[in-house]
């Protein structure tokens, strides 16, 4: 078995700030315990840096795909790295919300992530500002998300970031089981589904993508995350 799982809204809650999302120590033994005895990898949007604020100490047997693929790390090995452009002046954008409260920049390796989770306002406003400084800066790629807008400039995504795990490890991706809860997920589970792996969904209402079940919330992946921890340790 290959587990690969998204971080935030998978493993731990959606939080008001990205650096509030820290996992229990419960749900991180949990991944360890499997991590020890079946293939893991967590396929983030976050960097290297702020994925480990959040999680802690990553052990060895641990595969980590940071940025929608940009980097993938074994502990703190990068073992992986796509090509960037040069990233927009983010100062620039920090200084035209500076006058609104609620928002939160997450610039990270390849791209930055716009949070508007605690902001009160109106929501277009948000929207304007984001679409503004992209049409100046062109991304790769745009993402909008739960409460947050993600301009990427690599031509990467989590699909294919899990491709080029199964190259660097030589993982069989059909005994892959991707979960994940957002549509930064999407190309993932395209990518798993057409490699004979299985997708889940984290959320209540159905994607539009083809999946082959529904967790409604992080505590259904993490009861379901101990008893693959004990098939693990029990095949």
């Amino acid at each position: 078995m290959i587990l690969l799982l998204d971080y935030d809204g998978t493993i731990v809650p959606i939080a008001e700030k990205p650096e509030l999302a820290k996992i229990d120590t419960r749900t991180k033994s949990i991944i360890e315990g499997i991590s020890e005895n079946c293939k893991l990898a967590i396929v983030t949007g976050r960097d290297y840096k702020s994925f480990k604020n959040v999680f802690g100490e990553i052990k060895d047997t641990i595969y980590l795909i940071t940025s929608h693929g940009v980097e993938i790390f074994r502990d703190s090995i990068k073992i992986f790295e796509e090509k960037i452009d040069n990233p927009p002046p983010i100062e620039e954008l920090e200084k035209e919300i500076s006058r609104l409260e609620g928002i939160d920049i997450e610039n990270k390796k390849g791209g930055f992530a716009l949070h508007y989770r605690r902001f009160k306002g109106n929501e277009e406003e948000i929207r304007r500002i984001f679409y503004e400084f992209i049409n100046k800066y062109p991304p790769k790629k745009i993402i909008e998300g739960k409460k947050v807008y993600e301009a990427l400039y690599s031509d990467t995504n989590k699909g294919k970031g899990i491709i080029n795990l199964f190259n660097v490890t030589g993982w069989n991706p059909s005994e892959a089981i991707y979960v994940g809860d957002d549509t930064t997920d999407f190309d993932a589970f395209k990518t798993i589904k057409h490699l004979g792996g299985k997708a889940y969904y984290v959320g209540i209402k159905k994607p539009h993508v083809e999946i082959d079940g529904i967790f409604k919330n992080t505590e259904e992946v993490r009861i379901w995350l101990l008893k693959i921890m004990n098939e693990c340790q029990n095949p």
